[in-house]
C-alpha cells in the first residue's frame, strides 16, 4: 500500500495545513470582539469609532484570506478523496482484478494504489538514468496529461523552460513514482529540523539537488547548504514550498 500511502500523507498533510490556517482565527474573533466593545464605548467620539472601524475592515480582509486558504484545502481533500475512491471502484469492477482477486484476496489487497495528481500540477520530475550519470535529477514540470487509470496510469509533464531555440520545452512520459507535488503555496507546511536532508529547488533554474536544512527563518524559508555547492560553507535561502522530501 506504499502509493495509497502517499495519497494518505497528503491529505494528512491538507488537514496540518487547515489547522494552522485556523490556529489564528481564534485570537482574530477575540481582537474584533474587543474591538466592537470599544467602538460601543465610543460613542461620542466619532474620529474614535472611524479608526476602530478601520482596523476591523482591515481585520476581517485578514480573516477572510485565512478562511479562503482553508477552503480551498479542504476542496483539495475531497478531490484527493474522491479521485482515490474513483480509482478503486474502477480497478474493483475490472474483470481482470475480479478474476485475480477471485484466484488469490490476499494479493489483491496488498496491490499498490497509485498517487493522485491531476492535469496542471506542478511537480518535479526525475529524469530518466543516462549511461554518463550515476542517477536522475530532478526539474521542475507541469502535469500537461494523465493517461490510463490504476496502477497503469502514465503522465505526460513538460519542461516549463524553452529550449536553445526558444521552442516549448521538453516533454517527458512519466510514472507517479518519478514524480514529487509542489505545494502552490508554503502556508502551513511543517518546520523542518535542522540537519534534515531534503531535495530543494536551486534559485533562479527549475533543478532540483539534495541539501542540508541550517536553519528556518520567521517567514518560513529555510537556510539550505546544497551538496556539491563550489563555495565553502555557502548558505542558501530557498522558499519553503520548494524545498521536498527527499526519500524517493
Amino acid at each position: 500500500m506504499a502509493r495509497q500511502n502517499v495519497v494518505e500523507e497528503e491529505v494528512e498533510s491538507l488537514w496540518k495545513k487547515i489547522h494552522f490556517g485556523l490556529r489564528p482565527l481564534h485570537n482574530i474573533f477575540e481582537e474584533q470582539s474587543e474591538r466592537a466593545k470599544r467602538v460601543n464605548e465610543n460613542v461620542h467620539n466619532p474620529e474614535k469609532r472611524l479608526k476602530l472601524c478601520e482596523e476591523a475592515l482591515k481585520t476581517y480582509i485578514q480573516e477572510e484570506k485565512l478562511v479562503k486558504q482553508v477552503i480551498l484545502s479542504m476542496e483539495r481533500i475531497v478531490g484527493l478523496i474522491e479521485k482515490a475512491h474513483d480509482q478503486t471502484e474502477y480497478m474493483n469492477s475490472s474483470p481482470l482484478t475480479r478474476s485475480r482477486r477471485n484466484r488469490s484476496q490476499s494479493v489483491s489487497r496488498s496491490s499498490p494504489q497509485p498517487p493522485v495528481f491531476s492535469k496542471g500540477d506542478v511537480v518535479a520530475f526525475r529524469l530518466p538514468r543516462s549511461r554518463n550519470q550515476d542517477g536522475g535529477y530532478w526539474i521542475q514540470c507541469i502535469i500537461t496529461k494523465v493517461i490510463g487509470e490504476g496502477s497503469k496510469q502514465r503522465f505526460e509533464v513538460q519542461d516549463p523552460e524553452p529550449d536553445d531555440d526558444g521552442n516549448p520545452g521538453q516533454v517527458y512520459r512519466a510514472t507517479a513514482s518519478n514524480l514529487i507535488y509542489i505545494p502552490k503555496d508554503s502556508a502551513g507546511l511543517l518546520e523542518l529540523a535542522p540537519g534534515t536532508t531534503v531535495l530543494a529547488r536551486y534559485p533562479e533554474t527549475t533543478t532540483f539537488y539534495k541539501a542540508e536544512v541550517i536553519e528556518t527563518l520567521k517567514n518560513g524559508s529555510c537556510k539550505l547548504h546544497f551538496e556539491g555547492e563550489e563555495e565553502i560553507g555557502k548558505e542558501t535561502i530557498v522558499e519553503r514550498r520548494l524545498i521536498l522530501n527527499c526519500s524517493k
